[in-house]
């Protein structure tokens, strides 16, 4: 799964969740309009167009409430006060942007450790079931061999042992 986070540098995330502390430490209840945000975030983001993709995004995330301002007559650059949600204040609080990065990675890397262990794992099974299919039927094989050894050598010594009483009988016969 490619996250959003990806395609993004640190040094974006840190400008969203600039922004984001930002709006947090201002009220909760009011929207702050266009003119305050851009003088006082001025500093920060001389490019007005920089900040308002930002505030895009945050409102987009919905970390950010827009509402326009009445002044604007609907031109194409229009003006927008913002006021953080809850949801965003909540969000910049746990650490907002970077810390949901870092936490992606973590989660990314522990999905790709236990997906390696898995086929890890599956290729050991693979390889005892061949070691197995091998060994045993080969180990089967010299059982049934020695088995068969065995019994040549029971019937060359049984063979011995009947001579041997023959023999006897005769010799007792001979007294």
């Amino acid at each position: 799964m490619i996250s959003f986070f990806e395609n993004l540098t640190t040094e974006r995330l840190k400008k969203l969740d600039d922004v984001l502390v930002y709006f947090n430490k201002k009220n909760l209840d009011c929207h702050i309009d266009s003119y305050e945000y851009e003088t006082e975030l001025k500093e920060k983001y001389p490019n007005k167009k920089e900040l308002k993709l930002i505030l895009e995004k945050l409102i987009l995330d919905k970390y950010l409430s827009r509402e326009y301002e009445s002044n604007t007559n609907f031109k194409i650059d229009t003006q927008f006060s913002c006021r953080i949600t809850y949801h965003g204040s909540l969000f910049s609080e746990s650490g907002g942007y970077e810390s949901e990065n870092k936490r992606i990675k973590r989660r990314t890397i522990w999905t790709n450790a236990k997906i390696i262990t898995a086929a890890l794992n599956a290729i050991t099974i693979i390889v005892i079931a061949i070691i197995s299919g091998i060994l045993v039927p080969y180990n089967l094989n010299k059982k049934d061999e020695t088995i068969k050894e065995i019994d040549k050598k029971i019937e060359i010594l049984s063979a011995k042992v009947d001579s041997l009483t023959i023999t006897i009988q005769n010799l007792k016969k001979h007294d």
